[in-house]
């Protein structure tokens, strides 16, 4: 359940049923897991990206080494999971995928909600590494004002730094052209495309 971590007491909505699966909203937690910490993302509950957020680093492991396993059990193969060190929890993240919606002058831009194709409007991301966060913000000053309908900006890093993909099925103004190739210019980007169409 979305929201919710092993040994969580908590709460739920009426459960709905979705052919073999059942699926339920949490409301309330009652009780939190002792693997349970406070989560520096003021988003967590509504974004769709990482579901182990409030999750300790003893947790987060035990569970996606349990993820692992049964994924490779339902194939027929019983590996070892081995454990590696766990990722920094905030700042590690070298690549993300966003979303942007632009409605009468108002941007959203952000991750997709979880399950849903809403965007959750993020201003920084605690988890992308402080050069994409940076660029996160850059792209939202300089290009928001602009940006026409809805599409993706792809944030990767590179050996010049943050280099975004801004790609989107409505034509965009000559003034977002100009101004990635401008944040180009100034270094603000290591490098940047634009894709718009089919």
């Amino acid at each position: 359940m979305r929201g919710a971590l092993p040994e969580d007491a908590v709460q739920i909505g009426p459960v709905r049923r979705d052919g073999s699966v059942s699926r339920a909203d949490l409301l309330h937690i009652v009780r939190p897991s002792p693997g349970r910490i406070d989560s520096r993302c003021p988003v967590a509950r509504e974004c769709g990206g990482c579901p182990l957020i409030a999750a300790s680093h003893a947790l987060e492991e035990s569970e996606k080494a349990a993820l692992v396993a049964r994924a490779f059990g339902a194939a027929g193969l019983a590996p070892t999971v081995e454990r590696c060190a766990p990722e920094p929890f905030y700042g590690y993240r070298v690549r993300a995928r966003l979303s942007f919606r632009s409605h009468r002058q108002r941007l959203s831009l952000g991750y997709r909600a979880a399950a849903s194709a809403d965007v959750v409007d993020v201003e920084r991301c605690v988890v992308l590494d402080p050069r994409l966060d940076a660029a996160l913000a850059v792209l939202r000053a300089t290009l928001g004002p602009d940006l026409v309908g809805a599409g993706e900006i792809h944030l990767g890093l590179g050996a010049s730094g943050a280099v975004a993909r801004v790609a989107s099925e409505d034509a965009q103004t000559p003034a977002i052209f100009a101004a990635v190739a401008g944040l180009v210019e100034r270094g603000a980007l290591g490098g940047a495309a634009i894709a718009v169409g089919g």
